[in-house]
């Protein structure tokens, strides 16, 4: 029996496409920045808080309303006004148990007191108030 010759094959490379391995690395970076900047609390909004010597750490709230130097309330990203703070809370899911104002430091008083009492309305127990450590003055 005669055998026929072989007949040698160019080897064949793996071919290794960069494209797509570009595209998942592009896609993993908007991921994450997206997931950075969604991590970062009343982003955009500037409030000078005022100074308290004897501020203690809190856990952190579920909820934070920051109140503005123009009397707006912000929270979640939105900004809205005071007659709607109760509404919003009583609607949020889930429920905050907690509530921490970030009010400026030139507030009113009584503007501060107004959003407590919105968010007492709501049913929140818990309610605290932001501040920046100072040197006791």
């Amino acid at each position: 029996m005669a055998r026929r010759p072989r007949v040698l094959m160019p080897a064949r490379h793996a071919r290794l496409e960069i494209v797509p391995m570009i595209d998942v690395m592009m896609f993993l970076l908007v991921f994450f920045v997206m997931i950075a900047l969604s991590m970062i609390p009343n982003a955009g909004l500037t409030v000078e808080l005022p100074g308290a010597a004897a501020a203690g750490h809190l856990p952190p709230a579920p909820l934070v309303v920051a109140l503005a130097r123009d009397g707006g309330l912000h929270a979640e990203g939105e900004t809205f006004p005071l007659a709607d703070l109760a509404r919003r809370l009583a609607s949020h899911t889930p429920k905050p148990a907690s509530v921490v104002i970030a009010a400026d430091r030139d507030v009113d008083v009584q503007h501060v007191i107004d959003v407590m009492d919105a968010v007492r309305r709501a049913g929140v127990t818990q309610v605290g108030l932001a501040t920046k450590p100072s040197s006791g003055q």
